[in-house]
């Protein structure tokens, strides 16, 4: 495939005497790229079409000069001459040139010398002339902060001819991104209502008539620590929080040149089912020393970009949309309000040994954007990836050292049936709570400890499956709940510059936390949709025919009770994921082409050992313990919220057991023992003021503790909620249970698998040498992440290399 640019294309020749570069008549003229859709549909439906299409932020060109997958300021791979090859006149002309340059050296100092002496007190102190930016930036004129829109500082953007690393941005205002939006990839109500109940598609389904499979956004993170400017922040922000210098750690954000190639690996792997491609970078205030720039400190910004990045592809519609921190560090709204309260506490602040502030006590947005930036903090970021603009509801999360290395399709990402795709490791596990120890850790184990805290709260305490730092599938929508559930953790998080920092409770790791969100969210609904929606109903009540289903779902007779004290449940034969490559062929859908399934969440909740599935499992739903006291008795009854609550967080073991007999109960494939009957509808109060977060979307309780929800059907089914694209609202007022609960179980559906994979830590040139070998030597990996951790001092072979690889494999496409 072929990555080359238009006329307008986003890569900047460092040779060029302007940031701008040249057009290529090989491109679309600019005339012809502004009719023609950048939307990555049209792309592929283009593709489709047999018409040729081009990337055109990616330029495929090579400058004579430079190195174009590593950074502009390191030597360039075969350029420098060896000692032993220069010519005689080579030669002849280095012996004089020290020569030379002494004597050009003094007749320079001898003149200003004389200059001073008859000139003397008429030399100002300050330069009069205008610095060289000051001319190409133009930016003369004050301007009052936040008086750009969301869109046209895009327009307002200068870049600097001596530097194309960074940009001058006014400041602005961020982009209004609204929270827990309708799920705009979901498949329509006849096939997921078909699939869900039977585990099959309709018959009338072809190739010809299925919703095609939607592409995937690609999200990076980038960070460039050469730059000076950057450095000066990020030590002003070490003093700030009472952190080490950064002096000697660099690698935790050394630029070697990856984004590039990371991104063209991405695009090239996924092809046309890659979609838009995200880069997150950061920028900070324009400050009173920084006067070579001419502007008003305060009203403008600095903003790390790629060298290669020309910013007028920014100023239009195109596939790569490169974002500021700034613009992502918001605070949850609803209807554009900032709910203060539930961000995080403003009545205290707590203080450190060194009397660093360390609570909250923001009186608003702006107020708690200052204490966040600039963040050093790649956890702290992460969190906010919420706020990104035109972000696909799903996508792919990489960090700028993460390539992909042979075809692969959305599959390998997101199945449309099966849902996401989750890759964990069953045999490294993460505790249920962090220590003290660990609220400092430059790791990664705190921030993971800590989301499990979260987790544990929200749901039922355990230890849960470890990720490997690889590209992630991630969901929009359950990145939005998260943000919302547990926004006073999350903010607070936010403000800690950098991972040792002693604010707050510790970091987060957002990736890890909304992977297993998605799988207890699937296993809280499909508790829900059985035990409150399917038998509760409006009443809210679990009597005697309720008593009479449970006896049924676990094989008891009509006649038994608590006298025999537990049942042992046996998982069944399930044809789930030996179906679903027949069901992808009918729908014409693309299948993973380097992906392993092991798991559907069709057929459950995910067990400790997911790798191994199968039928036959046993587990024991011990009456003691799985149901309240005389639970069998004639005379009593029980609040069905109440009994999701005891079966789904208080005892989560009887409610995984559960789950495994209503899952034998539906038979070889699909979910029907869970879902409400069809003709079951619930009728809603009228609504005289929507709450915060009222959406048309069903969600359960957005709270960071099972005790503060409330799970009745009242509480969470309101009208309009069972509507689907294509359907219109009952005229009664009344909300098909069935159509609720499939639309809500499929915000959650997964499917856990495994993808032949290297993770490299390098410490040394030997060891990069070694992993870059193995991968090369290995053609089946798909994913491969090269993790510099060298030392600052040993790194510039390295990164040779390294950017040697990358030209190899990723130049030329």
């Amino acid at each position: 495939m072929s990555l080359s640019s238009s006329s307008h294309d986003i890569t900047r020749k460092s040779s060029s005497s302007t940031p701008d570069i040249s057009s290529s008549s090989r491109l679309l003229s600019h005339f012809e790229n502004k009719e023609r859709s950048h939307d990555p549909e049209s792309l592929r439906e283009r593709k489709q079409d047999g018409e040729d299409y081009e990337l055109d932020e990616f330029d495929s060109s090579s400058d004579e000069e430079s190195h174009s997958l590593l950074p502009y300021n390191l030597p360039l791979f075969g350029k420098g001459k060896k000692s032993g090859y220069w010519s005689r006149s080579e030669r002849s002309n280095r012996r004089f040139r020290p020569v030379l340059l002494s004597f050009y050296g003094f007749t320079i100092i001898g003149l200003l010398v004389i200059a001073y002496i008859f000139m003397g007190e008429s030399l100002p102190s300050e330069p009069t002339l205008p610095a060289p930016n000051a001319a190409k930036l133009n930016l003369s004129t004050p301007l009052d902060k936040g008086s750009a829109d969301s869109q046209s500082w895009k327009f307002m953007a200068q870049t600097l001819k001596s530097d194309p690393t960074h940009i001058v941005v006014p400041a602005h205002e961020a982009p209004s991104i609204t929270l827990l939006e309708p799920l705009r990839d979901r498949l329509p109500y006849p096939i997921l209502s078909q699939y869900f109940f039977s585990g099959r598609l309709p018959p009338s389904i072809t190739p010809s008539n299925a919703p095609p499979q939607h592409p995937l956004d690609l999200v990076y993170l980038f960070v460039n620590a050469s730059s000076p400017n950057w450095f000066r922040e990020m030590e002003a922000r070490a003093a700030l929080e009472h952190i080490q210098s950064g002096k000697g750690r660099a690698r935790r954000w050394r630029d070697n040149g990856e984004l590039r190639a990371a991104v063209r690996s991405g695009v090239k792997a996924l092809g046309v089912e890659a979609g838009r491609v995200h880069v997150a970078t950061a920028d900070w205030p324009v400050r009173e020393e920084d006067t070579e720039l001419h502007v008003e400190a305060g009203k403008w910004r600095i903003g790390q970009i790629a060298e290669w990045l020309d910013w007028d592809s920014q100023k239009r519609e195109g596939r790569l949309k490169w974002h500021f921190h700034s613009d992502l560090f918001q605070l949850p709204k609803d209807g554009g309000v900032v709910d203060l309260e539930r961000s995080g506490p403003r009545n205290e602040r707590a203080e450190d040994e060194q009397g660093t502030q360390t609570g909250n006590r923001w009186q608003s947005e702006e107020a708690w954007k200052n204490e966040s930036l600039p963040s050093f903090n790649s956890f702290g970021i992460e969190q906010r990836l919420a706020w990104l603009e035109d972000l696909s509801e799903n996508y792919i999360s990489f960090n700028d050292d993460m390539f992909l290395l042979r075809p692969l399709s959305t599959s390998d990402f997101r199945h449309p049936l099966a849902g996401n795709l989750v890759r964990f490791d069953p045999g490294l596990l993460v505790p249920e709570f962090m220590t003290p120890d660990q609220l400092s850790d430059p790791g990664e184990w705190g921030a993971l400890q800590h989301a499990n805290e979260l987790l544990s709260a929200r749901f039922s305490a355990h230890k849960r499956f470890y990720m490997h730092h690889l590209p992630k599938a991630q969901s929009k929508a359950v990145l939005h709940e998260a943000s919302i559930m547990w926004s006073p953790q999350l903010s607070l998080a936010s403000t800690r510059g950098f991972r040792e920092s002693k604010r707050g409770d510790g970091d987060v790791e957002m990736a890890w936390l909304i992977t297993h969100l998605r799988v207890e969210r699937w296993r809280e609904a499909l508790l829900w949709s059985w035990i409150v929606a399917k038998l509760g109903g409006e009443e809210d009540v679990w009597g005697e025919n309720q008593k009479g289903e449970l006896r049924k779902v676990l094989g008891m007779t009509s006649s038994q009770g608590e006298e025999i004290e537990q049942v042992e449940v046996t998982s069944g034969s399930r044809s789930t994921l030996s179906d679903l490559d027949a069901l992808t062929e009918e729908a014409g859908w693309e299948g993973p082409k380097a992906t392993d399934y092991h798991f559907s969440s069709m057929d459950g909740h995910l067990s400790s050992s997911p790798d191994h599935p199968g039928s036959g499992a046993q587990c024991t739903f011990l009456f003691s313990i799985c149901l309240p006291p005389n639970f069998f008795d004639l005379s009593t009854s029980f609040s069905a919220s109440a009994m999701f609550t005891h079966l789904a967080f208080e005892h989560p073991g009887c409610g995984d057991c559960l789950i495994t007999a209503l899952v034998k109960a539906s038979g070889q494939r699909g979910l029907s023992a869970f879902l409400p009957e069809e003709d079951q509808v619930f009728y809603p109060e009228q609504e005289e003021e929507k709450g915060m977060w009222r959406r048309s979307e069903p969600i359960l309780p957005l709270t960071s503790s099972w005790k503060d929800g409330n799970f009745s059907l009242k509480a969470n089914v309101k009208a309009g909620q069972d509507i689907w694209d294509g359907f219109e609202a009952r005229e009664d007022g009344g909300v098909s249970l069935r159509a609720w609960c499939i639309k809500l179980l499929s915000r959650y559906n997964y499917v856990y698998g495994s993808t032949p994979s290297r993770f490299a830590p390098v410490h040394s040139l030997y060891q990069l040498a070694s992993a870059l070998e193995s991968v090369d030597n290995t053609p089946e990996i798909a994913m491969f992440c090269v993790n510099d951790d060298q030392a600052d001092s040993g790194s510039d072979k390295s990164r040779r290399k390294l950017g040697g690889w990358m030209e190899g494999r990723w130049e030329g496409t």
